[in-house]
């Protein structure tokens, strides 16, 4: 068990290196944490309303319920990210999160495409407050959706047996 755990934060160590997440993209991702926070539910009702018309992911929603645990779990998800907090207990979450997408069915282009509108959310409705903080931020709140993404990715193909080169 600590050989894994060791394995898993050295993987976690190469792979936020790879992004050049540092703690100076840490600590500029934090000075955004009280916007997305606000905004991150308009932007995840977006999200999801182009999902309820979208057929392909639709159709892996049972119903509102559903819709409503996946926005609970994406509000939980960037907290997270916000937080700029990296370790062992959000790589174990992402890697969850990759489970369950596998697990439901939901195809890479589709999770990572999600992506997408929430972002342009964020930064097209609050251009006047991210203006100001966007450009010292937007290396490392890139930095950690991709990350973020990649972990996602990484559980999933755990779940299949395969591994993905880091």
């Amino acid at each position: 068990m600590q050989e894994n755990a060791a394995a898993t934060e050295s993987a976690l160590t190469d792979r936020l290196r790879f992004v050049k997440l540092d703690g100076k993209s840490a600590e500029q991702m934090k000075q955004l944490q009280s916007i997305i926070e606000r905004e991150l539910p308009i932007g995840l009702d977006k999200f999801y309303d182009q999902i309820r018309v979208t057929e392909e992911v639709r159709k892996l929603f049972r119903g509102e319920d559903d819709i409503a645990n996946a926005k609970k779990a994406q509000i939980n998800h960037w907290q997270a990210i916000s937080s700029g907090t990296f370790d062992s207990r959000y790589c174990a979450n992402a890697n969850a999160i990759g489970k369950s997408h596998s697990r439901i069915g939901l195809e890479p282009r589709w999770y990572i495409g999600g992506y997408s509108p929430i972002v342009e959310h964020l930064v097209s409705d609050y251009q006047g407050s991210l203006a100001e903080g966007l450009a010292s931020t937007r290396e490392g709140g890139g930095k950690q959706v991709r990350g973020g993404a990649r972990l996602s990715h990484q559980g999933r193909a755990d779940r299949h047996g395969f591994r993905i080169p880091r």
